[in-house]
C-alpha cells in the first residue's frame, strides 16, 4: 500500500506535465521529491510558463523556489520570480556581449549608441 501511494505522488505529476506539454521526466520528479521539495508546485509552474511560451527548465524553476524558499510561493509567484530570473540572466549576456565587443573593437567606444 506504501508503494501504491509512492507510485501516485510520482505518477500524477508527471502525468499532468505530460498532458500540459510539459515534459518532465520521472527521475526528476523522483529527484525533486527526496530533495524535500514539492513537485506539484513546480510542475505547476512550469505548466503556467510553457503556456506563456516561456523556454524553462525544471531545474530553473527549482534553482528559483531554494533561492526564495523563505516567502509563501503559489505557482503564479514562482512563475513571476522566474520570469524576473530570466530577464535577468538575458540583461546579463546581452551586457556581457556588449562587454566582448569592446575588448574586440575599441572603436564602438567612439560610436554613438542607439
Amino acid at each position: 500500500m506504501i508503494s501504491l501511494s509512492f507510485l501516485f505522488r510520482i505518477f500524477l505529476p508527471w502525468r499532468r506535465a505530460l498532458l500540459c506539454h510539459s515534459h518532465v521526466s520521472i527521475l526528476n520528479i523522483i529527484a525533486i521529491r527526496l530533495r524535500g521539495h514539492s513537485p506539484e508546485l513546480l510542475i505547476d509552474t512550469l505548466v503556467r510558463l510553457r503556456m506563456k511560451d516561456r523556454d524553462v527548465e525544471i531545474q530553473q524553476i527549482e534553482r528559483c523556489y531554494i533561492k526564495n524558499r523563505q516567502t509563501y510561493l503559489d505557482a503564479s509567484t514562482l512563475a513571476a520570480l522566474v520570469e524576473q530570473e530570466i530577464e535577468r540572466e538575458q540583461a546579463r549576456k546581452r551586457e556581457q556581449e556588449r562587454e566582448r565587443e569592446l575588448l574586440a573593437d575599441p572603436t564602438v567606444l567612439d560610436q554613438p549608441s542607439e
